[in-house]
């Protein structure tokens, strides 16, 4: 089942996620740094894990409205 909630709360985090990384990637090529360069591995693997949790909501949503379409 979709829940609105889940999917604004993996939207949100994604959009947070996406400017740290950014943040991160820039300050690793201008300023170097090994935190940075952590953060910025970090930051990367959690986005793809909340994209990948991303599409499988998507996906059932999907689902769902095929579902309903075809009972209509």
């Amino acid at each position: 089942m979709f829940n609105r909630k889940k999917a604004l709360l993996i939207d949100s985090l994604l959009i947070v996620v996406f400017v740290v990384m950014a943040a991160s990637g820039f300050a690793v090529h201008f300023a170097g740094g090994k935190a940075f360069a952590i953060t910025h591995s970090a930051s990367g693997v959690l986005f793809i894990v909340l994209v990948i949790l991303h599409i499988v909501n998507h996906a059932k949503m999907m689902k769902q409205m095929m579902k309903s379409a075809k009972n209509s």
